[in-house]
């Protein structure tokens, strides 16, 4: 069984700093209450702070520069399809999603076949500032072993702000689209079956 300061530490591991919040509502709760329930409960607040930490999802660029996919025409049978992710993102699944891209432009336009003719990496350094926190006291009525009781006092330190500096992953891939195999005049192993890459990537990520 995981105690009361285990689930501190998890709390205070989260990023960002809205473990303060979590940790004050976790002290605030009865001590007299199961490890267990303490435990589910700081749990559940971790989720939260770590809900803002996902990669990016499979979509359509936003207008407001989110992460996705976007395309640039060539020719009828020649595209660029770039595939931009954030912070979270790992590379090998954003690469995954500019082939899944290129294999549903591809299926979209009438061809059944691509050829990657040049890939790009254009990742990119994002530099965030994360502001401090201040300290925070608080009071909790506890008991003695006796059967009295006594109030604690709990400081939480604040935490000092300042910049950090990841890496987004970006990858552009140049497609050339034909109607069959034969057509794509390159080495098998570089020819990509639209239908089997858009199934076998939605398998690999669990998409619809």
């Amino acid at each position: 069984m995981i105690g009361g300061g285990a689930a501190h530490r998890i709390i205070l591991r989260a990023r960002g700093g809205l473990f303060i919040w979590a940790l004050f509502l976790f002290n605030f709760m009865d001590f007299k209450s199961s490890c267990g329930f303490r435990f589910k409960f700081a749990l559940c607040m971790l989720g939260l702070v770590l809900a803002g930490c996902a990669s990016t999802p499979y979509q359509r660029i936003g207008k407001a520069g989110e992460g996705g996919y976007s395309s640039t025409r060539h020719a009828k049978d020649s595209y660029t399809v770039t595939f931009r992710g954030n912070e979270y993102s790992k590379d090998e699944q954003i690469y995954d999603y500019a082939l899944l891209r290129s294999a549903e432009l591809t299926k979209e336009l009438g061809f059944a076949y691509f050829v990657v003719l040049s890939d790009a990496d254009q990742s990119r350094t994002i530099s965030r500032y994360h502001p401090g926190t201040p300290s925070m006291s608080y009071r909790t009525l506890s008991s003695t072993p006796n059967g009295g009781t006594y109030v604690r006092t709990t400081t939480v330190p604040g935490t000092i702000g300042g910049y950090s500096r990841t890496r987004a992953p970006v990858y552009s891939l140049r497609i050339k689209m034909t109607a069959t195999a034969a057509e794509a005049e390159a080495p098998a192993s570089l020819i990509h079956e639209a239908d089997r890459v858009v199934a076998d990537i939605k398998a690999k990520y669990r998409l619809k």
